[in-house]
């Protein structure tokens, strides 16, 4: 599931690959599904423009160029200190949605 609601669901595979959704019974969604659900819960998955892995612009060539995990999250995590150390910890804030 995409979304913190928590709906339940089944995926329709045909020749290997998500054709569509079907709603399960479950405590959140009782047997329903929103347009997310029914539709955009597949797509993206078989996408030939799908991200699969982190991605670091290269800064002489503008260019994305492919990065480990630990890469990507130590440069974050650095922009985010230089961020606090230059304008305080009130300058950051979270927020988290599906």
């Amino acid at each position: 599931p995409h979304c913190a609601t928590g709906c339940q669901y089944y995926l329709l595979i045909k020749d290997g690959k998500i054709v569509d959704t079907e709603a399960a019974n479950g405590p959140s969604n009782k047997g329903l599904l929103c347009v997310k659900g029914r539709s955009g819960s597949f797509d993206f998955v078989q996408s030939p423009e799908r991200i699969k892995y982190p991605l670091i612009k290269n800064k002489e060539t503008g260019e994305f160029e492919r990065a480990t995990w630990d890469e990507a999250l130590d440069l974050v995590a650095s922009k985010f200190m230089e961020i606090k150390k230059k304008y305080g910890s009130d300058s950051l804030a979270g927020f988290a949605c599906s």
